[in-house]
This record gives C-alpha cells, structure tokens and sequence, in this order.
C-alpha cells in the first residue's frame, strides 16, 4: 500500500466522520458527566481546605479561618479578630502571608504559562510588521536631531533677557553686541555675559537658564 492509498484511505474516514450526526441524547448525556465532575472537584477542593473552627481558642483556630478570611467569606466580626491576633502573633502572621503568597501564586500560573504558550504563536505577519515598525521608529530616533536642526516643528524659538547684572554681549553669526534686559535672541543666537556679569534667559516653553559670569548659551 502506497501513500497516496493511505492519504485516500484517511480523506475517506475523516469525511465520514465529519458527516456522522450525532444525537442530542448523547451530547447532553456527556455535558452531563462533564458537569458532575467537575462538581466533584470542587467538592474535594472544599473538603480538603480545613473547615473554619467554631470556638477560637489559639492559633491553630486561627490558622483554619485564613483560607476563608482570603476568599472573604468570613463575617466581619472574625475578620477583625483574626487580623488583630494575626498583629500580634508572629507565626499566624508568617501563616497568612505564606497562605495569601500560595493564593496569588496559584491565580497567576495559568496566565503565565498561557503566555509562554501564546509567546511562540505570533503570526508572521504580525511579526513582520513589528520588524518593520521597530526599524522605522529607529530610522525616526536617528534622524530626530536632524530634523529638529534644520526644520523645526512649529513653537516659540525666541529667548528673552529677563534679568542681567553687568555686560552682556548677543552673538549673532561673526558679530557681537551688547543687550539689555528685554532683548530677545533668535535660534541659533548666542548669548554671552563678561566678567563679574550675571543674567537670567528665559526660554519660549517657559523655562529660565541662569547664566553665571564669563559664561555663554
């Protein structure tokens, strides 16, 4: 028998087995026995969690009402008691945060090992696109400082003297001459101040540079 036999052969009995019909009877019959075990599972889980004690005596009682304490099924009255002892005895301290611990834990490993199933299910497409969206914002972060050198977006590019104490010199391409307080300086000005000389820019986002003496911005 040849392979081209078997693929036939397979063709045939996954047709038939699409095209059987099955009866409502048995379906509901095996929700049905889906359903009564897992009832039985989470009647186990609850036997097995140690049933919150009547009487509290000492910290084993305590102990027993910690899973119920987490899932909030106690009253309030026992919840303030147990959160009182649990301030005071240093092992039901260590006890609650160890069961609290153990509860998150058990919360967060399905997602995790979700996501690890799911981290090795990307479309290639998708991560096509990705690739190639990680290289555009990389081409964009290259060319940023080009960009905002020679071609500025928009915004208030002045600078205004706000305050000056002594010589302060504008330094516009070769040039350089003195400004007062009040003098605005262009992109690509320069400011500078002499010798015992002090002043305060204010830029146009709002932001004030101090200037200390034989200094230039």
């Amino acid at each position: 028998m040849n392979n081209k036999e078997l693929d036939n052969i397979l063709d045939k009995v996954s047709a038939d087995i699409r095209g059987e019909e099955v009866q409502s009877a048995t379906v509901k019959g095996a929700a049905e026995r889906v359903w009564m075990k897992m009832s039985a599972v989470e009647a186990n889980a609850h036997q097995s969690a140690p049933a919150p004690a009547e009487r509290i005596e000492g910290c084993a009682d305590f102990q027993s009402l910690m899973p119920a304490y987490l899932r909030n099924e106690l009253s309030e009255a026992r919840a303030l008691l147990l959160v009182d002892h649990t301030h005071e005895c240093i092992p039901c301290r260590k006890a609650l945060k160890q069961a609290r611990t153990a509860r998150v834990a058990a919360a967060v490993a399905p997602r995790r090992q979700a996501g690890k199933s799911s981290r090795y299910n990307l479309n290639p497409v998708i991560l096509r696109w990705g690739i190639a969206a990680a290289l555009v914002i990389g081409v964009g972060l290259v060319a940023l400082p080009f960009i905002q050198r020679w071609a500025p977006l928009g915004g208030d590019l002045e600078a205004t003297v706000q305050a000056a104490e002594g010589q302060v010199f504008e330094i516009a391409d070769t040039r350089s001459a003195p400004i007062n307080v009040g003098g605005r300086l262009d992109k690509g000005d320069g400011i500078r101040t002499a010798k015992d000389a002090h002043a305060f820019v204010r830029l146009g986002d709002g932001s004030v540079i101090e200037m200390k003496e034989r200094s230039e911005f």
